[in-house]
């Protein structure tokens, strides 16, 4: 990418790069793509890379892992790389660790910080080299495939993953009509992301959303119990509300294109109550009922 290239061409010893985008863009691969050009090696499986370190969520210990593991030298390539994740979600103790390196980082130390919003410590803002990704969008491509760049939730990501697959794809063959073919392609998505997962995915959550509130008790009892096996994670609760997250974002995307849409401030609000102190079971619970309201 242009963006990336250009930071490749005046790159300093060491740098902080905070990468913003808006839900149409992914962060975290972008941020493989930058990783991979700063230590030129191309591997599709960069987060693996020993001298690459992602963190989904910081905390305090991590950061103390980082104060270590930044001075010692690289093992295979001649930089380090610190990818952190959702950094406007970040606790301040761990952020105000965090500055203390990215103020002073030792050489070939390079810091990858994503974030959603700009709203955060403005000490850590201020130190970062600021790459707004919602720049590099294609304005002319999603005219022309509008439709379907609304369908995939105005991600451009999937619209890039479906154009490159365009003759490949049946979107007939995709679509669902029971409750079985809801919970099968939901679990392959939260499985594994690619073009055919993505586009049945939609279908699947545009099916559920049209015709929850006429489905029986017991079918809708079941589709909980569904749901919460696929999208809670055995003990990993930040890939839970993530899944979560993902998964109430669609729902609410097609949900608010009805032209009765009665319930949508009740269904935001349970969305940004992921974040909070909340059993996510019961959250999911409610969130279910009220998506099956009349």
């Amino acid at each position: 990418m242009e963006i990336f290239k250009n930071e490749i061409l005046n790159l300093k010893k060491s740098a902080t790069f905070m990468l913003f985008a808006d839900n149409r863009i992914s962060l975290i691969e972008n941020a493989k793509i930058f990783t991979s050009m700063l230590i030129n090696e191309f591997n599709t499986d960069i987060l693996t890379h020993p001298d690459v370190s992602y963190y989904p969520e910081l905390k305090i210990n991590d950061v103390r892992e980082i104060i270590i593991s930044s001075v010692e030298s690289p093992y295979i390539s001649d930089k380090k790389i610190y990818i952190i994740d959702s950094i406007e979600t970040t606790k301040k103790e761990p952020l105000n660790a965090l500055l203390k390196v990215i103020e002073e980082p030792s050489p070939n130390v390079f810091f990858i910080l994503l974030t959603r919003r700009l709203e955060i410590l403005e000490t850590v803002k201020s130190r970062s080299i600021i790459l707004n990704l919602n720049l590099t969008l294609n304005t002319k491509l999603i005219e022309e495939n509008l439709e379907m760049f609304n369908f995939l939730e105005n991600n451009m990501d999937y619209l890039n993953m479906y154009i490159s697959k365009k003759d490949r794809v049946d979107l007939e063959v995709y679509k669902v009509e029971s409750l079985d073919e809801i919970i099968s392609s939901i679990k392959n998505y939260f499985d594994e992301i690619n073009v055919f997962t993505v586009i049945s995915y939609q279908y699947a959550i545009d099916y559920l959303v049209k015709n929850i509130r006429f489905m029986k008790e017991i079918d809708i009892i079941i589709l909980k119990d569904e749901l919460l096996s696929i999208l809670l994670v055995g003990n990993d609760n930040k890939k839970s509300r993530d899944r979560i997250k993902i998964f109430m974002n669609t729902c609410i995307n097609k949900y608010s294109k009805f032209k009765n849409f009665h319930y949508l401030d009740e269904l935001l609000e349970y969305k940004l109550s992921i974040n909070a102190n909340v059993n996510l079971k019961t959250l999911m619970f409610l969130f279910i009922n009220t998506l099956s309201k009349n």
